[in-house]
């Protein structure tokens, strides 16, 4: 399973999503060390976070992927901190693939409203 985490922009605003990755997802680095990445969301739009361009595969919940994560204004101002992850912000739906045994993709979206 592939799965796939979003946020969805309900402001009017573009904002920015800094993400820290927990070290135990990073394989390319011995010690582990944790990964930070940003991307924009821009207003009233849902972003998937661009996790496959690192090769982040995982089939985790977000509070087992993510360290933290940071909402941020265009102007670089924090909106919101999600530490701890809390599972229960995120709505989760479930895609089906059948490559002749059924896989169970998880797709996770954090809805912003501040």
């Amino acid at each position: 399973p592939q799965n796939t985490y979003s946020i969805d922009n309900l402001t009017p605003e573009d904002i920015k999503v800094a993400y820290t990755i927990l070290p135990e997802h990073i394989f390319w680095e011995r010690p582990a060390r944790s990964f930070t990445d940003t991307c924009f969301v821009f207003a009233n739009t849902t972003t998937q976070l661009p996790l496959n361009k690192y090769g982040f595969y995982v089939s985790e919940c977000p509070s087992r992927l993510f360290e933290r994560i940071v909402i941020l204004s265009a102007d670089n101002d924090t909106l919101k901190l999600l530490f701890p992850i809390d599972d229960t912000l995120w709505q989760d739906s479930i895609s089906v693939s059948d490559y002749g045994y059924i896989v169970r993709n998880h797709n996770w979206l954090y809805e912003f409203t501040e």
